[in-house]
């Protein structure tokens, strides 16, 4: 393990990176997940530390993931004993990739897809009041592979995404100020109810903000970059139809390779804005959600097909409700709908392509939602992953549930269901079949 040394400022800082090649979901046990997990955390919690993670798919090599952590020198030895424990989940596994020396530092950093393009969230004003449209790298990439977009025929480049996360916290200034524009939000009467909910969430994530979040498209070809800017262009007018522009997505030579080399000088005033921080702010679990190891994008491997030519609604739930989410299978079923959920695995089979090739396939998404379904990363993976396919969604809530995780983005806009209401039962079945008669039309 090698660390490079930069000086900046008369301050002496250190620089890490790993690769890894993590594979099937299914070769990462939960205990080495969990390994993984906690290395993440102790990093995040290294005073001054700027983090990133870049995520890149290649069609020969399959997908790689490469950290980097830059620190203070004085949290080197934290920093080197942090990517130590990486490098050896890694080697269990055969498939990491760490600098010995300067030789090899700089070509793993510069390996990333040369076409590179900062996503920014675009941001609205009208008179004092403005508004931000959060906007993911990793949900552009996402919704391509959801869709299943070609780039071109015989292009094997290779595209992704990074993202950069720069220790920070909102002045009370700020704060004020995102405060007092939500006051002038819930004033405009031309605002949509679920643009309002989402300005709603920027506000408790910037209260709670302990980074500002830097977002990349990768592309290896000008093919592939097409195929990213036409994906953000796609979803962003799905997520916001009522906005016209979107996301700036220009793409240029090399443009965040040594993005991360400058956090040791970087400078508050590019975060002056109150909207930039509103829509950049991410809190302490989100950070980790952004670097985690178990990602919660679609698997860009080819998936063998689900069963074809029927209709059916996809179950997502957690398994500590399984008896509950019994209930509900019962209740579609006596509606002659036909279910799947993930006890339809057969042993042996490829655990997420299975889940992917149902949720591509299915005719209504049915969220079986509970605060343990909230906490489960499998249930948020799928979810996002119905949402980049705009499948039908309901949402079935057994109890009161906490939303975070960007969950309420999802949720708020769409009709939920408390299923310990007396009428649930013809509820669920009534709206279950209203979703699949509007997805016939």
């Amino acid at each position: 393990m090698w660390l490079e040394r930069l000086q900046a400022d008369d301050e002496e800082w250190v620089h890490g990176a790993l690769t890894l090649a993590p594979g099937a979901a299914s070769d990462w046990d939960p205990e080495t997940r969990s390994t993984a997990s906690r290395v993440l955390e102790t990093l995040a919690l290294v005073d001054q530390v700027t983090l990133s993670k870049r995520v890149v798919f290649a069609p020969a090599i399959g997908m790689t993931l490469t950290y980097q952590c830059m620190a203070p020198a004085a949290a080197a030895p934290s920093l080197e004993a942090c990517l130590a424990t990486l490098e050896k989940l890694g080697r269990q596994k055969g498939n990491v990739r760490v600098p010995t020396s300067p030789a090899d530092f700089d070509p793993m950093l510069a390996s990333s897809p040369s076409l590179q393009a900062l996503v920014d969230s675009p941001r609205y004003r009208s008179g004092d009041t403005w508004i931000a449209c959060p906007f993911r790298a990793a949900a552009a990439w996402a919704h391509m592979a959801a869709t299943g977009a070609q780039i071109a025929e015989g292009d094997d480049a290779a595209h992704g995404y990074q993202v950069n996360l720069y220790g920070f916290r909102p002045a009370p200034a700020q704060l004020r100020e995102i405060l007092l524009n939500r006051d002038r939000q819930d004033r405009l009467p031309a605002l949509p109810a679920r643009v309002l909910r989402q300005q709603h969430a920027l506000v408790e994530r910037a209260r709670y903000g302990r980074w500002l979040s830097e977002e990349f498209l990768l592309a290896g070809s000008e093919a592939a970059a097409a195929a990213l800017r036409n994906s953000a262009v796609a979803l962003f007018r799905k997520c916001y139809p009522g906005f016209d522009a979107g996301p700036e997505v220009s793409f240029s030579q090399d443009r965040c390779t040594d993005n991360l080399t400058l956090a040791c000088s970087f400078d508050d005033a590019c975060a002056a804005d109150a909207s930039y921080v509103a829509a950049h702010a991410v809190d302490h679990e989100t950070c980790l959600e952004l670097l985690a190891l178990d990602d919660d994008l679609p698997s860009l491997r080819p998936i063998r097909p689900a069963v074809t030519g029927r209709r059916y609604a996809f179950i997502s739930y957690a398994h500590v409700d399984t008896a509950r989410m019994l209930a509900v299978r019962g209740i579609l079923d006596g509606s002659g709908i036909e279910t799947w959920h993930d006890t339809s695995i057969d042993g042996g089979e490829d655990w997420n392509a299975v889940l992917e090739g149902q949720i591509r396939n299915c005719s209504l998404f049915v969220l079986v939602l509970s605060p343990a379904a909230a906490a489960s990363r499998i249930v948020r993976r799928e979810l996002r992953f119905a949402d980049a396919l705009e499948k039908p969604l309901l949402c079935i809530r057994l109890c009161e549930t906490s939303l975070t995780d960007g969950l309420a983005m999802l949720l708020l806009p769409l009709q939920w269901i408390d299923a310990d209401r007396p009428d649930s039962a013809e509820r669920i079945s009534t709206a279950a079949r209203k979703l699949l008669q509007i997805r016939d039309v």
